[in-house]
Formats: structure tokens, sequence, C-alpha cells
């Protein structure tokens, strides 16, 4: 046999095993061990605040008087870890939508956050603290496939690591919106929230469909 074509051959049963190779380390593998994750289990150490009166509720929305207010647990989740957990400490997220585009900021002035026991957060941020708006364009499908845009400003950022235990609060928060034309949008809010620690094992897939 003409030592050319076998040392051509040769090389090509290299390049072929090669490929194999890197499919098999790239492909094959993470696929079984993505399949091996999401069919095992997750160790979940969590705390999910909720208000205790649901009509002491902020939305946020286009043309309220108030932000939106939730806490920022700081939820992560690791697959290949089995892990989902929070980590404290825990921030007020903040929104407002405005399509009037007059709404330029949101300043707060008066923060304070009480434990059941009595005890008060010391860690808080100096006030006032100010959030500003920003442009922003929000995209949506509608029917017939068709794609809508909303032009809107956007109120949207935290009063971070405010919150450093695992405990029902009352949250005190006072302060305004400031417009365009410099007036001001006074608010006030007093929410009370409970807290649900969860440490337990779960079937990943089970979390996944309600996160």
């Amino acid at each position: 046999m003409d030592d050319s074509k076998t040392k051509k051959s040769g090389k090509a049963w290299l390049a072929i095993s090669i490929v194999l190779i890197v499919v098999l380390f790239v492909v094959v593998i993470p696929a079984c061990q993505f399949l091996t994750v999401i069919t095992g289990s997750l160790k979940i150490d969590t705390a999910q605040f909720t208000l205790t009166d649901p009509a002491t509720a902020t939305s946020g929305a286009d043309g309220g008087k108030e932000p939106g207010l939730w806490i920022d647990t700081n939820m992560s989740i690791n697959l290949f870890w089995g892990t989902l957990k929070t980590s404290k400490p825990y921030s007020i997220a903040v929104d407002k939508t405005d399509t009037s585009f007059t709404y330029a900021s949101v300043v707060f002035t008066k923060l304070n956050i009480t434990y059941d026991d009595g005890s008060s957060e010391t860690n808080l941020p100096s006030l006032p603290l100010t959030i500003k708006s920003e442009d922003y364009t929000s995209t949506n499908s509608v029917s017939g496939g068709n794609i809508a845009q909303t032009k809107m400003r956007l109120i949207s950022g935290k009063i971070p690591g405010v919150i450093t235990r695992d405990e029902p609060f009352t949250l005190d928060l006072e302060g305004h919106f400031k417009l365009d034309d410099g007036s001001q949008v006074p608010f006030k809010i007093n929410q009370h929230y409970d807290v649900v620690i969860e440490k337990t094992t779960k079937p990943t897939m089970d979390v996944l469909q309600d996160i």
C-alpha cells in the first residue's frame, strides 16, 4: 500500500477521533450532566417576605402616587451545586412607571425598620436618598404577531442592604416624587412584612416550575 495514502488515512482517522472526543466533552458529557442536574434535587435555604395586609401594597403603576416596593432577598440558584438560597443583607426594591414623562426622581426622606421584638434596624443609609428616572421602551408582542412598543420613564432602584434579619418587621417610609416643574408628590407608606423561612430539599424540576 502507498505509504502516503496510509499516512493520509491515519491523519484522517486521527482528525475524526479528535472531533469525536471534542463532541463527547462539549456536547454529550454536559448534556448528561444537565440531565443529571435537572432530574436531581435542590437544597433550599431561603427567606421570603410577604405583606401581612395585601391592601397596603403599592404597585408603582403609571398614574399612581406611590412607588412599588418589594423585598429583594438576593436569591440565587446554582444547578450544578444543587442550591437555592437567599443572602443577607436584603434590600428594598423600588419601581415606578411614568408615561406622562413628568416624574424626574423619587426622594426618600424618612426610613424606619422595626422588628416585631421592638428593636430597630441600624443598618440604614443616609437620607435623603434619590433615585432618578430613566427613559425606557417597553416591547411587547400583541395579537397577530405584531410588536407594540411603549415609551415611558422608569424609576427603578434599591434602598440597599437595610434588612439584616430573617424576622417580621414594620416598614415606615416617607418621601416624594419630584416632577420636572419642581413640584412634589408626597407619600407615606406603612407596611408590615411576615417572613417565611424554608430549609428543605425539593426536586429540581418542581423548584424550576415555581420560579
